[in-house]
């Protein structure tokens, strides 16, 4: 006799209910992946560009002035690297939200000496942030290491004032009497 078993569904065999369903799901993760894609090549690829009521040659004057303006100021407070970058770029935002279109005029009315002048505005911007960076960086280091030295000055000034004969020399006071006379 044989013994009849239940029928095994094999991955062939599967219900229509689960086969509509891992097609949909597979249908809305490609169309998430192609929106997805799409939108990051667009914005990296072709930005949009704003107008603006600069030349081609006012706008690199005007970005350079305003850089010269920012990096004139004095800086007040010393502040940790991320926030003196972020101040400095909003200080400068203004003008230089404007860069991308003003590229686009020099372009557009083929002003080779405007380039080269944007050019190097740009090239000096990124100087000014990278020093930025580095002041800020180098400034917190000292700022870290400055009160580890002074706190190890303070144990050694300890110690020399419990060995000191007098408060007024540093010389350690005399162990023996042959050292008194």
């Amino acid at each position: 006799m044989k013994a009849t078993s239940p029928s095994k569904k094999g991955p062939t065999q599967r219900s229509p209910i689960r086969r509509g369903a891992i097609a949909f799901v597979s249908l809305v993760s490609i169309w998430l992946s192609v929106v997805v894609t799409h939108e990051i090549i667009s914005t990296r690829f072709f930005p949009k560009v704003g107008s603006t009521q600069f030349t081609c040659r006012s706008g690199a004057r005007a970005l350079y002035e305003s850089l010269q303006q920012v990096t004139a100021q004095p800086s007040t407070l010393p502040v940790p690297e991320r926030v003196a970058l972020t101040s400095f770029r909003k200080q400068l935002d203004p003008v230089w939200s404007q860069v991308r279109a003003i590229k686009r005029v020099c372009k557009t009315d083929k002003d080779v000496d405007g380039l080269k002048a944007l050019r190097t505005v740009e090239v000096l911007r990124y100087a000014e942030e990278r020093a930025i960076r580095l002041t800020a960086i180098d400034l917190t280091k000292w700022r870290a290491r400055a009160p580890q030295l002074l706190e190890a000055l303070g144990r050694k000034n300890d110690v020399i004032k419990k060995n000191a004969s007098s408060p007024l020399t540093d010389s350690p006071a005399p162990s023996s009497p042959k050292e008194k006379n």
